[in-house]
């Protein structure tokens, strides 16, 4: 690869990491992934998906209020 041949790798590899993590936040923040494809200048939805990552608290949260379980409270 011509960037790790020039020892760009990590510059690469962090301006990658960040990408992610800021359309994770963006996602996190608004909610929306089509908001987050405008914002990010995405021609394509499918650009941003592989961009954004659900987080541990988001997952939760949509399980929550979208499993038809969820209001059933368990008791040991």
């Amino acid at each position: 690869d011509l960037r790790m041949s020039r020892g760009l790798g990590d510059v690469y590899k962090r301006q990658h990491m960040f990408r992610h993590s800021f359309a994770t936040y963006l996602w996190d923040a608004c909610g929306d992934v089509y908001e987050v494809k405008e914002i990010l200048g995405h021609s394509s939805i499918k650009t941003t998906e592989r961009y954004v990552h659900a987080s541990f608290e988001r997952q939760k949260k949509v399980l929550s209020a979208m499993h038809p379980r969820a209001t059933l409270k368990f008791t040991y």
